[in-house]
């Protein structure tokens, strides 16, 4: 019903909704007509003529609706700027509806109210939720904006010293929704702390100070921080000298702590210097928050490398504790790697993993004596892997090292030492990595490029063994997943529904009110709303949910473009959570096929496969038809100004709109089956020259030394191209399955053709 005023005239409608609430209130047993459904189908298509029209007693509609539903009409009233019919349905929202739209309800209600009102409101959401601490930031936040300090501090309410040394979420949780939550504690607590110091300063409390310099030398500095900075600035002469009254001392070092730690959060390192250098070292060592600010300054704003290689050292040699001593050795290690001293680099890099206090800070050091043994050559960097891999934590820091590593030594066609650095990474890194370090060693072994790693085996089959790694293992590598599977003769549809199945934890339990929302948005008019919520969410979500959700944004999509996007960036984010499995059904919303009809006409018309001109529209735009790139490209297929106008002319075409579907994916196909026509009638040398251009392409076959295909891609110099390659290559894998009957040979042997 979602389309009713396409059938009945728009006036007709409007009468129709009036006449239809007026016999739900006032005729139980007897309404005739779905009120909730028009009315949900007025909000999803924003008929502001439409919502005009319903009673004027919003509380009477509000009364024989969801609760809930008042958020979204009054959003919608805020739109159209009548704001007195929007806090109608917010005060029932906020008395009625499931805690987060009660909160939701609140906040646009708060700048509607009169102070009075406001401080009501607060007070009777706090009185009704006390155990939650959103709602005593409310009442605190509303008690400061009216001026009443004490009050502020009755209801945040000042924790011991001792604890607040100590920041909220200092130990991390140990699975991701506990992690997040965790995340929306701290930003509460540190909001609080804000309003709290506040108080206490305009109070002139003596405890101002204790409370200021815990939370800005233990605390990890927020925006909050950076907010109480601008604070700090507005008062007055004294007000600023009653936080120092029995703090003498502190007077003029603790607003350079202060200001020190917001331009570093800020990423302003060379206002921070001047702030550090101002620092004693006796300050700097209090806490290892300050003291890491302190060495971001130094080492991004521009410090002198022989003064703080001195500076460092120094404090190296003294025992500041175990964070401080890890941090001064490892500083240490960055300013002996800048100045390209890098034999010392590497030895304090080591000495900071020796102090590391938490498995993250030797992660980190190791990490960068990585970095530093591959400047000094490959050869060091990979019998440096060979000694630490085994004592790293989290083989996914490493992942993008691994990545790096590979494309060096493959585009200097050091095959053997590839083939050595796989064995070696085998049993300690993340997934991704070896899914591509095993199909690569497979190709170079069948190729007879590298000599077997493996002598209990003879080269065939030490190769089917790595292909079978990257077909096997979990991972998200659908490009090298769909190769191995080639390798292995294996059916496509075995990829689908027996690799990309995922062992589901019976423990899940979605958080059904972040769903409710969710869904909220996406079916009464607000599907923007949708991913930037969800991608904070995922974990929380339901597969029913995401697939209900991706549906609802994309509804509109013919009518703006971009709701074919936020559906494909929800569903490719949805499946990063382990807990939803890659069914057929989530397959066909992450390769959807939006504007068919244009794709399959331009397609047949310029001699393109369908299933490769959809992976490379999708590849390339999301299927938004009004995307513009940063380097200018526009539309579905991106393409140059420059590019659209040649094409236009080949095509006899005088006048054109690149924004328009059809016209672009015309102009696409045509471009890139002319890059087609030069280069051997190779899709995958066209894809890459639609990518990176023609010219580069021919100059990397040149160099190639007639390398198989796959095994050329992996050695092209620009990664973006290579992961273009890749990534239309996957994609049209899937829609060749999904949509064309068609298998991985087919699809493999038209596109990867040299």
């Amino acid at each position: 019903m979602y389309y009713l005023q396409n059938r009945f005239p728009h006036c007709f409608l409007c009468v129709l909704l009036a006449v239809s609430l007026c016999l739900f209130i006032s005729c139980d047993n007897s309404p005739k007509i779905d009120l909730q459904a028009q009315i949900s189908a007025i909000l999803f298509e924003k008929d502001t003529d439409a919502l005009k029209n319903f009673s004027p007693n919003g509380l009477e509609l509000a009364k024989n609706l969801q609760p809930e539903l008042s958020y979204y009409i009054a959003l919608q009233y805020l739109e159209m700027e009548e704001p007195e019919k929007a806090k109608v349905f917010l005060e029932y929202g906020k008395d009625k509806a499931q805690m987060l739209v009660s909160q939701l309800c609140i906040e646009q209600l708060l700048p509607l109210q009169s102070p009075g009102e406001r401080l009501s409101t607060v007070r009777q959401y706090y009185k009704a939720n006390q155990t939650q601490i959103k709602a005593k930031l409310l009442l605190a936040q509303e008690l400061y904006n009216q001026g009443k300090y004490a009050e502020v501090l009755a209801a945040a309410g000042l924790p011991d010293l001792k604890e607040y040394s100590v920041p909220p979420g200092a130990a991390e949780g140990d699975y991701p929704q506990k992690k997040l939550r965790i995340k929306e504690q701290v930003e509460i607590e540190n909001s609080l702390s804000r309003l709290r110091i506040l108080a206490l300063i305009k109070l002139k409390k003596a405890p101002a100070f204790d409370y200021l310099k815990s939370w800005f030398l233990y605390w990890d500095t927020s925006s909050f921080h950076s907010e109480f900075l601008t604070d700090w600035l507005s008062f007055s002469e004294e007000e600023k000298r009653s936080v120092f009254r029995d703090h003498e001392s502190e007077k003029e070092i603790f607003p350079k702590i202060m200001n020190m730690r917001v331009s570093v959060f800020s990423a302003a390192y060379v206002q921070a210097l001047p702030f550090a250098k101002d620092i004693p070292v006796e300050s700097i060592t209090e806490s290892s928050q300050i003291f890491s600010d302190y060495g971001k300054a130094c080492l991004y704003g521009g410090q002198n490398t022989a003064e703080a290689v001195e500076i460092y050292k120094s404090l190296a040699e003294r025992d500041l504790g175990a964070k401080n001593n890890f941090l001064a050795a490892f500083y240490l290690a960055r300013f002996y790697e800048k100045q390209g001293n890098l034999n010392l680099a590497l030895a304090s890099y080591e000495e900071a993993m020796k102090h590391a206090p938490e498995k993250d800070n030797y992660d980190n050091a190791l990490w960068y004596y990585l970095k530093t043994a591959e400047k000094v050559s490959l050869s060091a960097l990979i019998n440096a892997l060979s000694h630490y891999m085994p004592a790293w934590n989290d083989a996914s820091y490493f992942s993008d090292l691994l990545f790096e590593v590979s494309e060096k030594l493959l585009t200097a066609r050091k095959w053997n030492d590839f083939v050595r650095l796989y064995v070696l990474i085998l049993p300690y890194a993340d997934s991704d990595v070896i899914a591509k370090y095993s199909y690569i060693t497979g190709r170079l072994l069948s190729e007879n490029l590298a000599v077997n790693p493996f002598p209990e085996y003879d080269k065939k089959e030490a190769a089917k063994i790595c292909f079978r790694h990257a077909y096997e293992d979990v991972h998200s590598e659908i490009y090298y997943r769909v190769l191995a599977a080639e390798e292995l003769d294996i059916k496509i549809e075995s990829v689908t529904d027996e690799v990309f199945k995922k062992s589901l934890n019976s423990d899940f339990v979605p958080n059904t009110e972040i769903e409710d929302l969710l869904l909220g948005y996406a079916k009464y008019g607000y599907p923007e709303k949708v991913f930037p919520l969800f991608k904070k969410e995922y974990r929380s979500v339901s597969l029913p949910v995401v697939m209900e959700l991706c549906k609802n944004v994309s509804r509109n999509g013919d009518k703006d473009s971009s709701l074919y996007s936020e559906s494909l960036k929800i569903i490719s984010w949805a499946v990063r959570n382990p807990e939803i499995p890659l069914t057929k059904e989530v397959l066909e919303l992450l390769y959807p096929v939006y504007f068919s009809d244009e794709i399959k006409k331009a397609a047949g018309r310029f001699d393109v496969n369908d299933y490769i001109l959809f992976a490379l529209v999708r590849t390339e735009s999301f299927f938004n038809k009004d995307v513009v790139s940063k380097a200018g490209a526009v539309g579905l297929a991106q393409l140059m100004s420059a590019t659209a106008e040649d094409v236009a002319g080949r095509l006899k075409v005088k006048e054109y709109d690149l924004c328009d579907a059809e016209t672009n994916v015309q102009f696409g196909a045509y471009y890139l089956h002319n890059l087609m026509s030069r280069l051997n009638d190779s899709t995958l040398l066209a894809l890459l020259a639609y990518n990176g251009g023609p010219a580069r392409v021919r100059s990397w076959i040149r160099s190639s030394g007639h390398l198989p295909i796959d095994l050329f891609l992996e050695t092209v110099p620009f990664a973006e191209t290579r992961g273009y390659g890749k990534s239309v290559l996957a994609a049209a894998c899937l829609y060749g399955y999904l949509y064309y009957d068609k298998n991985i040979h087919q699809i493999v042997s038209e596109v990867m053709s040299y």
